[in-house]
């Protein structure tokens, strides 16, 4: 097992969430844990109300990263999807919802992959998605942002202070933004590699969203 622990870092950057949008009205956080199948399709989520950005998920990646037996390993989420609601001139407005299907993860290795499903890890049975929500954002300079929210794994609410870089050229704007998780602190790997012997406890998580801006009126723009 421990040959695979590397597979749990995934862990870090992930909460896990209903994959069904929650009925109008209610709380996201009362979906969380709630099944769905993984698919080839991107996992559903509760638009954020008033969304003025629609991410265009080939063009992004969520991606991880850390050291293995000493060695340094990466993977990345192939299935995610996301709610943005941003103006930098009102950032006290400023929401976003980010969903990540667990067993997307992919290390290069089917039994690693496979092993981040079980218990210690993903348990992808009882907690299929992920779930990062935005409580509030900051600007540091010009182009650069702080959003800090609620990352939830398993079930269990963590804070997270996220830096980012926002890019824009016209109608599009681009997101790059690294925050490093503790994996022992979140329960993750704990009972295969509590000591962080195999796997580092510090996992970084790399993120990258494009994103088209919304007319003002209209349905989204095409992903």
């Amino acid at each position: 097992m421990k040959t695979w622990l590397l597979a749990a870092s995934t862990a870090l950057a992930l909460c896990a969430c209903s994959p069904a949008a929650p009925p109008q009205g209610a709380s996201t956080e009362a979906n969380l844990g709630e099944a769905q199948a993984a698919s080839p399709q991107p996992p559903k989520l509760q638009a954020v109300p008033g969304a003025n950005w629609d991410v265009q998920l080939p063009a992004s990646s969520i991606g991880f990263s850390g050291l293995h037996a000493g060695n340094a390993f990466s993977g990345r989420f192939e299935r995610f999807n996301a709610s943005v609601r941003f103006d930098p001139a009102d950032l006290a407005q400023a929401k976003a919802v980010v969903v990540i299907e667990t067993a997307s993860a992919r290390t290069g290795s089917k039994l690693q992959e496979s092993s981040l499903t079980e218990s210690d890890w993903f348990d992808v049975a009882k907690f299929p998605l992920a779930m990062f929500e935005s409580d509030r954002f900051s600007q540091v300079s010009p182009g650069n942002f702080v959003m800090e929210g609620r990352l939830t794994i398993k079930g269990v609410a963590t804070p997270v202070r996220l830096p980012f870089q926002l890019a824009q050229s016209g109608q599009s704007a681009t997101a790059k933004g690294r925050v490093e998780l503790d994996r022992l602190a979140l329960k993750i790997g704990v009972s295969s590699d509590a000591s962080a012997e195999w796997v580092s406890a510090k996992i970084p998580l790399d993120i990258v969203l494009v994103a088209n801006a919304r007319p003002a009126s209209g349905p989204p723009a095409a992903q």
